[in-house]
């Protein structure tokens, strides 16, 4: 009895870590990553680097290939003075942009924890736009749109096969790094 008790404990655990052995991205994956970019260069020079809020969400097409959208919020300012008619006049620039795309992403060398992976970013960004002085001058209401384009690089490390971190880096997009979860589904 002891022998069978065992032999059933044993294929419980070889197949509770088969189930557990499956890649960290694979066909029919879905992600959602939710999290904070830093260092937004959408802005130009000048304007600080604040901070973005970004969510994409990935289906897997295949093992290594992933097509999904992506949504992202990103704000900054640019304060300063300037002298007219000889009184010094404190201003504040405002810009807030509103990312809506979609994207695509190649996954590579993935094991069961870890998902590297690069891809490109296609959206619509809505912008707006607010200026204020010291000397009661206020500009509001400029606002534009356009298409923008990105590439991106990034890595996910699952801490379990549901739930895990990413850090990705971003060129054309409101941020450099982003780093925040991901929840795999």
């Amino acid at each position: 009895m002891k022998k069978k008790l065992l032999l059933v404990f044993v294929a419980l655990i070889g197949l509770s870590s088969l189930t557990f052995a499956q890649k960290a991205y694979q066909e029919g994956s879905n992600v959602i990553n939710a999290g904070i970019g830093l260092g937004a260069t959408y802005w130009g020079s000048g304007y600080s680097n604040g901070v973005s809020l970004v969510g994409s969400y990935e289906h897997g097409v295949t093992d290594n290939i992933s097509v999904g959208g992506i949504l992202g919020y990103s704000g900054s300012s640019y304060s300063g003075t300037y002298t007219s008619g000889g009184n010094t006049v404190s201003f504040k620039d405002k810009a807030t942009g509103i990312l809506i795309g979609a994207r695509g992403s190649y996954h590579f060398l993935t094991t069961d924890q870890i998902d590297p992976y690069a891809g490109a970013d296609l959206g619509y960004v809505i912008t707006s736009y607010s200026s204020s002085s010291t000397n009661g001058a206020t500009f509001s209401g400029s606002k534009g749109s356009g298409l923008g384009f990105g590439i991106h690089g990034g890595v996910r490390y699952y801490f379990n096969p549901g739930i895990g971190a990413f850090a990705e880096l971003g060129i054309g997009s409101f941020y450099i790094l982003a780093l925040g979860v991901s929840f795999k589904f």
